[in-house]
């Protein structure tokens, strides 16, 4: 609802029209709906006298607001259009708010609607009432009148005050308002007002700017004490919404057990500082002839206890006694009673009822929590394969993880409550109560402390504010605790997947995606067939920028275990028929780990957060080497054509693995270096573009198996699916072989669209804006071959075979992606034999068969041998 004359998106509801009408029927200003656009507010404004339209502004993010000249019986009219939809065509308990700013609109919206069962009846509401539509009536015009009434406003200037009106609709499903658009103008008593305190500006005047706010001057005849006699504390000591209490517990872990660590810190201090609090309040009630000396000492334990929970006890202390505590120190007996009846009984129930019981909680959830992390320890080293006899075991891990997750919620709750939640808003409350019945007494013979009222009548609102804040929480709390005590023990597979995707689109926001408890090894490269119980240890593991940490004796304080598992070059999967449930396999050119997660859900949760850091390290890597391009380019030796240059570049990157035509070494010296990415894509028009995502952007990367060029993010997502799918390679820093280099020059990205990308039917007829969206359709592609058109409907093997004996490299690479096998009555040794090196390269790159007998070896030309010997040295 921030903004000015703003509109909310809801179609059916549109203030047409207003009309501001003086008592003697004159229209002072009229705002009339439309497109055009006046400081983004769409509404024309005009006065019947054709005078220019004045605007004020109070703050610069809501922009300026309409003067108005306040006169007696001030009346708006106003036309509003309402429409019917298909989904609700009438519209319900049509109410009208009027505020003095946005937040006063939204606290009447929200709390005051939640609290008050009369709020119809509010001072600031009205109710408009229900608007219905004929059986064939799509819009409806209605006229509704409103006589402005003065109401006290805390934004009261010297020059005017503003208002806010907004309509709302009620919601019976939700229970609740729902805003369907404002208006605001600014009130102005007359046109001989004082100097503004912020600047104005008529409409004709628009295009010279505004000014800088003015200061308003002081009254002649009154001293500043008087203009303003006090000097109030901040609201936000006591406003709820400040206090940021967090109703959302953390999992279990070093962020949950370091903040419950330092809550009884805090309520170790409350205790002590409580209890000398109340001992000094009994020596102030019993010892009159000593008032002065006990009432000092109470003061400064007040602030002994604010120092340490300062949403109890610093409200009041800013906002009742730093103002009158030398005036109270004549008071006698009958201040003796309020004090032992409104502040020392209620700080002693709460002392002796909660605070003194925090030990005793303390202990019990630590034998809670022993008792189940010892059961899950136990629960997660059976077989998934459960049996009937372990249906009771698993039955009583369950009651034993709900009575630790209760436990684990009550004992946050209640030093929540103890640390500036319920129970401090209990002491203010008792406080405040105090403080407000002491005032009463005292006002008899203490004039003096008058100017103190206006703090305690403050205080008590927003203290009453916050009791209904509270009050809403509370019932959201019991909500969760009723669902903790519902829950189930485990999500089935497709709430699992619905989780997984739900975190997955989650992640994509967040670099640092991950952390929580898992189970390992406690060391790398452990064997998988290890299932025993001893060679598990639980850790706590963070995935963060490319890295996984993993940190023992998480409880009382982390240890980091090993060292940090780098991503770059990694690989994770879900081990098949591994005989402990739950568990994934991350794989690196350095170890091989295997986790155990506590459930189904954690376990596809981890498995997507690590395939997405693992391609967003490669776009880092990507990036930080385009930056220095220059440097990171591979030289090689320049020639009259584009196919030769790609030769040189391939001999040049990869030594002794591609014989090619060469220049002297003076020549080598005055050519200017030239990138392979650079080559290719001068080479194919195609390949100036990524083959998935038709990005023209960082396009470094390919596929060498398909061949397919591909840009730095998409390179990504094909590394993440396994070097069984795709086989990626950096066309600047990794090197390349002569043969994958003639192949990239063969083929192109056009070519492999045509066949991977059949079934889409036209170019870029798939459009990818998200990372989700690549890699769906990069997996659709490559993996579930969604676009691919099949061509060969007999036996594909034999199709293949003739492809490779007439050279067709196309049709090759077609039967290759219908899945034939290369290995099929040696067709490598065919193409060798032919020499077709490209074909051979292309067999080789996807898994085909290369080491032969003698015999075999010995049918092979010189140049077809060398070929199969260079693969097998790599």
């Amino acid at each position: 609802m921030a903004g000015y004359n703003e509109l909310v998106s809801i179609q059916r509801f549109n203030i047409q029209s207003l009309k501001f009408i003086s008592q003697n029927g004159n229209e002072l200003l009229t705002v009339q709906s439309s497109d055009s656009s006046f400081f983004n507010s769409n509404y024309r404004f005009s006065r019947s006298n054709h005078e220019p339209v004045e605007f004020i502004q109070i703050r610069e993010e809501e922009g300026p607001m309409v003067k108005v000249m306040e006169e007696e019986g001030l009346r708006i009219s106003f036309e509003l259009s309402i429409r019917s939809s298909e989904n609700k065509r009438d519209l319900t308990n049509l109410t009208f708010i009027h505020g003095s700013s946005m937040q006063e609109i939204e606290r009447l919206i929200t709390r005051e609607f939640s609290t008050d069962a009369n709020f119809q009846n509010h001072h600031q509401v009205n109710l408009v009432g229900d608007v219905s539509f004929a059986l064939n009536e799509d819009e409806r015009l209605i006229q509704w009148d409103w006589e402005y009434s003065p109401y006290n406003s805390l934004y009261y200037y010297s020059s005017g005050c503003p208002n806010y009106i907004c309509f709302a609709e009620y919601d019976k499903r939700l229970n609740r308002l729902v805003p369907l658009q404002t208006f605001q103008f600014w009130l102005v008593e007359s046109e001989q007002d004082s100097p503004p305190a912020t600047p104005s500006f008529s409409l004709r005047l628009a295009e010279d700017g505004t000014t800088s706010p003015e200061v308003p001057e002081q009254q002649p005849g009154i001293n500043a004490a008087e203009q303003n006699p006090i000097q109030s504390p901040p609201l936000s000591n006591v406003n709820p919404a400040a206090r940021e209490v967090d109703q959302t517990e953390p999992e279990d872990g070093p962020l949950f057990r370091a903040t419950i660590l330092n809550f009884e810190r805090t309520t170790h201090e409350m205790r002590m500082a409580m209890k000398k609090l109340i001992k000094r309040t009994e020596q102030l009630a019993q010892s009159h002839g000593m008032l002065y000396i006990c009432h000092k000492e109470f003061v400064d334990a007040f602030e002994r206890a604010a120092k340490i929970n300062p949403p109890a006890f610093k409200p009041f202390l800013d906002y009742y006694y730093h103002c009158c505590a030398k005036s109270m120190d004549n008071l006698h007996i009958d201040r003796a009673h309020l004090l032992r009846n409104s502040l020392i009984e209620p700080l002693r129930r709460i002392y002796d009822n909660d605070i003194k019981n925090a030990y005793s909680k303390k202990k019990d959830f630590e034998e809670t929590s022993r008792d189940y992390y010892t059961s899950l320890t136990r629960w997660l080293s059976k077989s998934e394969k459960v049996s009937s006899a372990d249906k009771a075991k698993e039955s009583k891990f369950s009651a034993k993880r709900r009575d630790f997750e209760l436990s684990r919620f009550d004992y946050y709750s209640y030093m929540q409550d103890i640390n500036g939640g319920r129970k401090g808003q209990e002491v203010l409350s008792a406080l405040t109560s105090f403080a407000a019945s002491d005032y009463n007494l005292i006002h008899s013979s203490m004039a003096e402390i008058d100017s103190s009222r206006p703090n305690i009548i403050m205080l008590q609102d927003v203290v009453n504010e916050a009791n209904k804040e509270f009050l809403l929480l509370r019932a959201e709390r019991e909500e969760r605790r009723r669902l903790l005590e519902t829950s189930s023990r485990e999500l089935d597979d497709q709430e699992a997947e619905i989780a997984a995707q739900a975190y997955k689109a989650k992640i994509g926001q967040d670099t640092a995606a991950k952390q929580g408890l898992l189970l390992a090894f406690s060391k790398p490269n452990s064997e998988l067939q290890m299932v025993s119980k001893a060679g598990w240890h639980k850790y706590w593991v963070v995935l963060d920028h490319g890295k996984i940490c993993e940190y023992s004796n998480w409880k009382q304080s982390l240890e980091l275990h090993e060292e940090p598992i780098d991503l770059l070059m990694a690989t994770v999967r879900i081990p098949q028929s591994f005989p402990r449930k739950f568990c994934f396999e991350l794989i690196t050119p350095q170890l091989r780990r295997v986790y155990q997660a506590t459930s189904k859900t954690e376990m596809h949760s981890w498995v997507e957060a690590i395939q997405y850091a693992i391609s967003e390290s490669i776009s880092l890597k990507g990036r930080r080497h385009s930056a220095s391009e220059d440097s990171t380019y591979n030289k090689y030796e320049s020639t009259s054509t584009i196919g030769k240059a790609l030769q040189r570049v391939a001999s040049v990157t990869s030594p002794g693995r591609y014989s090619g035509s060469g220049g002297d070494s003076k020549e080598k010296k005055t050519q200017k270096p030239i990138s392979l990415s650079k080559a290719v894509k001068e080479l194919q028009i195609s390949d100036q573009y990524c083959a998935d995502c038709r990005s023209s952007s960082r396009v470094e990367w390919c596929a060498i198996n398909y061949p397919a060029v591909l840009c730095i993010d998409c390179s990504g997502i094909h590394r993440s699916l396994g070097t069984h799918v795709s086989k990626v390679r950096s066309l600047d820093l990794d090197k390349l072989s002569g043969e994958t280099v003639e192949l990239l020059r063969a083929t192109g990205n056009q070519m492999i669209n045509e066949i991977y990308e059949a079934g889409l039917g036209e170019p870029n007829a798939k459009s990818i804006e998200t990372h989700e969206e690549r890699a769906s359709f990069i997996k659709d592609k490559y993996v579930h071959k969604v676009y691919f058109r099949a061509i060969v409907e007999s036996d594909v093997n034999i199709a293949f075979f003739n492809a490779v004996e007439r050279g067709d490299l196309k049709k090759v690479i077609q039967c290759i992606g219908q899945d034939a096998d290369v290995n099929y009555r040696s067709a490598i040794v065919v193409s060798l034999r032919k020499g077709n090196y490209l074909i051979a390269e292309l067999l080789s790159l996807n898994g085909a068969f290369l080491n032969f007998n003698e015999a075999t070896m010995d049918t092979l030309p010189a140049r077809a041998q060398a070929y199969l010997m260079s693969r097998w040295s790599n």
